[in-house]
């Protein structure tokens, strides 16, 4: 899936469909409604974060998923690359 993304962004990008003038970067949290492994530290959120980037149009351009630890602005290199 990874490398046809890549393929389908290089083909937009080559004909010109992709707004680099502008991009858009956010995140949303799904908690884990259980609670989460028993071995988990109470103190922690318990969870998945997801991370997006978008073009101008709304076109995603790149995607990742973490635990729900790590903040937001730690996740967005990661979510570049």
């Amino acid at each position: 899936m990874t490398r046809i993304r890549a393929e389908l962004l290089k083909d937009l990008d080559r004909r010109g469909k992709i707004d680099w003038a502008e991009s858009f970067v956010d995140g949303s949290f799904a908690s884990a409604k259980r609670g989460g492994p028993l071995s988990a530290k109470p103190n922690r959120g318990k969870g998945t974060k997801w991370m997006a980037i978008v073009d101008g149009n709304g076109l995603p351009l790149g995607m990742s998923i973490h635990s729900a630890s790590p903040a937001e602005c730690t996740l967005v290199e990661e979510t570049l690359r």
